[in-house]
């Protein structure tokens, strides 16, 4: 593994943990020759920061969506509908509007694919957000 990547981890695991690292960056050959055998890291330290750079991250991503805002459909303005919704403008949040005053209450959320102009990739950039 070189150098540069085991330093990212390094800083990358040290920033999500609050603890300030402070490293020379160096060639990893260098760096190896001026260590002496008991001074050298060991394996077990770098699979530790390996291992705390993914860990981290996803916990820090499955926060992030669960905190998603979920917008309700069926009782949701035309300006909620395109502020909250990727790929919805005003226009397509009016035809939203306009199809569930028409037919009534969406019953699925598939079923705002029967609206002009949403299909299957708007709903999948708004998975988790739309709300019965």
């Amino acid at each position: 593994m070189k150098l540069s990547t085991l330093l990212f981890i390094l800083f990358t695991s040290a920033t999500f943990a609050n603890v300030s690292v402070a490293a020379p960056i160096s060639n990893e050959s260098t760096s190896r020759q001026s260590l002496s055998s008991s001074q050298q890291p060991s394996q077990p330290a770098k699979s530790s920061a390996s291992t705390n750079a993914t860990t981290t991250p996803s916990s820090s991503a499955t926060s992030t969506n669960q905190s998603v805002a979920q917008i309700n459909i069926n009782t949701a303005s035309v300006d909620e509908l395109a502020k909250s919704l990727k790929g919805i403008g005003l226009s397509k949040a009016q035809k939203i509007v306009e199809y569930r005053e028409k037919f009534g209450p969406f019953a699925s959320v598939e079923q705002l694919k029967e609206v002009s102009g949403i299909g299957q990739s708007i709903l999948d950039k708004n998975a988790g957000k739309i709300a019965l």
